[in-house]
């Protein structure tokens, strides 16, 4: 049997555990004794050479439902933190910026470093908060705010919608939001400058992306640019968006393996132009692969689209057979984990 069905099967028990434990809810003890005993029967599967597609599965399987489990208690655990504020109805929170989206009539932000005001240390390290905001102030990645009178919006239905993003709640609205200086101004500790400094380039690249087209077609040639290059679909007029959507074209504005197809053809055509080596073009893909998938917002689609367009150009790289069965596979495994 070729080694790479161990891998197919792999992944596939991986996704399988995750979604096992999302409506069972296995406790802890049985995952932690379920996985010592998997990993037992893969040794000896090993050992004897047999069963051995098996073992690889089901040791992925207690891997996933683990994976879940985990990832679900950091949620809820920050989630009973947001709506106990909300419940205080805590009237100022502090905390910093991590990445911005320009909405039609509003700013949406996502902030982590979360405190009240009057407190003296962070709640959780890992609490993450959205925030919606329309005033005209704008705030960058690293930022350091004071939010006060805000909206807690504590319905489940929107929860589940910020939980894959590990968003423990929404704030909208508020009445006032103050600027207290970057965090990275005086080099405290622990703090990830770096990322903030990588988000803040980023969006910075894609406005002024967004600003060229904008001077280069007209409303709304350029709006549909947007959404056709970067899946941005906010600036496309009503009477737009309703057309897409009655003629069931609305998916050539969302980001997928199209956008991702065009910027692995156009750097490996630039790149042959300059009679690149193979193995530097590789690489040099790769990043820009990378790179736009953060550019686009790293939804879903993307994700997906650039791990397979990965695997596309790694197996090229590796002169290697292009499985798209396994390829899914194995994205859709990365994607969960």
């Amino acid at each position: 049997m070729h080694s790479s069905r161990y891998l197919f099967f792999a992944c596939l028990g991986f996704a399988a555990g995750m979604l096992v434990q999302s409506i069972v809810a296995v406790s802890d003890a049985a995952l932690f004794f379920g996985f010592v005993a998997s990993a037992a029967c893969t040794l000896r599967a090993l050992w004897q050479k047999r069963f051995l597609v098996f073992a690889f599965a089901l040791i992925a399987v207690f891997a996933g439902a683990a994976k879940y489990a985990d990832a679900e208690r950091a949620w809820l655990e920050q989630r009973g933190v947001f709506l106990a504020l909300a419940a205080k109805k805590e009237t100022a929170l502090r905390a910093t910026v991590v990445s911005r989206e320009r909405l039609a009539n509003a700013t949406r932000y996502t902030l982590e470093r979360i405190m009240p005001e009057k407190a003296g240390q962070t709640l959780l390290p890992g609490m993450r908060l959205q925030l919606l905001d329309t005033s005209a102030e704008i705030f960058s990645p690293g930022d350091r705010i004071t939010v006060r009178n805000a909206r807690f919006d504590t319905t489940d239905e929107f929860a589940q919608m910020l939980r894959r993003d590990k968003v423990a709640g929404s704030v909208a609205f508020p009445k006032e939001v103050i600027a207290l200086g970057n965090a990275c101004g005086a080099q405290q500790k622990k703090t990830p400058c770096a990322r903030y400094m990588f988000n803040g380039m980023l969006i910075r690249t894609k406005e002024a992306f967004e600003q060229s087209l904008r001077g280069a077609l007209p409303e709304p040639h350029s709006a549909l640019a947007q959404g056709l290059l970067l899946g941005t679909r906010t600036g496309l007029p009503v009477g737009v968006k309703e057309s897409f959507r009655y003629l069931g074209l609305s998916h050539i504005v969302a980001v997928s393996g199209y956008n991702i197809t065009i910027v692995v053809l156009a750097v490996s055509a630039f790149l042959g132009f300059f009679m690149v080596s193979r193995r530097v073009s590789f690489w040099i893909a790769s990043v820009f692969l990378v790179l736009f998938a953060l550019l686009t917002g790293g939804s879903a689609s993307v994700v997906r689209a650039a791990c397979m367009g990965f695997l596309v150009i790694l197996a090229q790289h590796a002169s290697r057979m292009y499985s798209a069965r396994i390829a899914i596979a194995l994205a859709g495994a990365f994607m969960l984990f």
